[in-house]
């Protein structure tokens, strides 16, 4: 019997910080990235995008920070 070559292999997982879910996947062997919230610019136009034009000041700062910058929950407000 002939084995097939050998073949290349990925596994993507995304995690959540909720609860230490993430504490349970973590090897010193395997690479991470760490994606944050949107800061700045670029909160602000997903921000506009979703209401239709600009939003005040104060309304987007607060927006901002009671979401982390959470693209997924800024964009759902509209």
């Amino acid at each position: 019997m002939t084995l097939p070559p050998p073949q290349r292999r990925s596994l993507l997982a995304a995690l959540g910080e909720e609860a230490g879910v993430g504490d349970r996947f973590l090897a010193d062997d395997l690479p991470a990235v760490v994606l944050g919230g949107l800061a700045g610019d670029a909160a602000e136009a997903l921000l506009a995008a979703r209401a239709g034009g600009a939003v005040d000041q104060q309304v987007r700062d607060q927006l901002i920070a009671a979401t982390d910058g959470n693209p997924l929950a800024l964009g759902g407000i509209g």
